[in-house]
């Protein structure tokens, strides 16, 4: 943000209504609804880190795609058998008798 801007938000108490700012942006009005909170300000930073994580690895995977081959195993896809078994958890994949047994 423009310093002039920061600069009249920051001094601003709760309730206060600034001067006209002037920025490169144009003529702003602020009002200042609440103060400094250092919780709320943590939490937006976590938000704003995972949305950029989230937007560079949504372009760094969408220039990898095109480049990926996309080749399918039609007769080892169709020979995929899934079996249902009720009693059967995910959990249980890693116990010493499921691990055994393969």
């Amino acid at each position: 943000m423009a310093k002039a801007f920061e600069e009249a938000a920051f001094n601003l108490d709760n309730g206060e209504v600034s001067e006209v700012v002037e920025t490169e942006y144009g003529y702003h009005i602020i009002k200042c609804v609440s103060t400094f909170d250092i919780e709320q300000t943590q939490a937006n930073k976590v938000a704003i880190l995972k949305e950029r994580k989230d937007k560079v690895f949504e372009e760094t995977y969408n220039g990898y795609l095109p480049g990926l081959k996309k080749n399918l195993n039609k007769s080892l896809y169709e020979s995929i058998e899934v079996i249902s078994d009720e009693g059967l958890r995910t959990s249980d994949m890693f116990s010493e008798e499921y691990v055994g047994g393969l």
